[in-house]
């Protein structure tokens, strides 16, 4: 699956609810992570990852660069990639946060009237 800078690539997927004939199409999200060492970030949607993972293995075939691995669109890390630091990269997909409507209530009554230290 190929993406452009700034989108992300979206897995189909079908999830069948109670009372349905028919499942409804469901769009999952890919993400992905690096884990330098032992330190995990998240790659920013926009990276080509594919193209990253390319620059780390050219930089180890070097002997060894830094290569900005962009975090956010106003954070990245530069790391020194040389032979024998682990790097490894994570794809996972799933479902994109759904709006969920606030629910409304009103004051638990005759609690905030209640004052346990009221005797001291």
């Amino acid at each position: 699956m190929s993406r452009g800078v700034g989108q992300p690539t979206v897995v189909p997927g079908c999830v069948a609810y109670a009372c349905q004939d028919e499942p409804i199409p469901e769009v999952m999200v890919m993400h992905h992570s690096i884990a330098i060492g032992r330190a995990f970030y998240d790659i920013d949607a926009s990276v080509d990852v594919q193209e990253l993972m390319t620059e780390i293995e050219s930089a180890v075939q070097a002997g060894g660069r830094f290569v900005r691995v962009p975090l956010s669109s106003d954070r990245s890390v530069d790391v020194l990639v040389s032979p024998g630091l682990q790097v490894s990269i994570e794809s996972f997909a799933h479902r994109p946060l759904e709006i969920v409507p606030s629910l409304e209530t009103e004051p638990l009554s005759g609690l905030d009237e209640y004052d346990e230290f009221d005797e001291f």
